[in-house]
């Protein structure tokens, strides 16, 4: 492992990266930090400890982001996502609308305007 005594995980992370573009002028994967992430969790203990140390939050972080286009009236749990997350997920991909095809606002449309819940 290339990890040195004292220097947690970002002097692992930077040593990988150190040697990595020592090496090669392209990187290999968009989710290169993720998998060092994840063998820094496996191998690290103070990390492991660190990381599941945390508190869970956000946890409908991706609940809300498949309910966005529907009417706001319909969807009964938007009090509750919104007290219990602190993000919400956008799709870049993904097109939200204001208004439905029969001109009820969304969730989407309601969030956007920033109004109380």
């Amino acid at each position: 492992m290339l990890h040195r005594q004292g220097g947690g995980v970002t002097g692992f992370v930077a040593e990988v990266f150190n040697l990595y573009w020592s090496n090669h002028d392209v990187q290999i994967d968009y989710f290169l930090i993720d998998y060092l992430t994840e063998l820094a969790y496996r191998h690290i203990d103070e990390f492991k400890m660190a990381v599941d140390s945390l508190p869970v939050t956000n946890p409908a972080f991706y609940e809300t982001e498949r309910h966005l286009n529907e009417p706001k009236d319909e969807y009964t749990d938007i009090k509750r996502i919104m007290t219990e997350n602190d993000f919400l997920r956008l799709q870049w991909r993904k097109q939200y609308t204001e208004k439905d095809a029969k001109g009820r606002e969304t969730v989407y449309g309601y969030l956007f305007k920033g109004k109380d819940i």
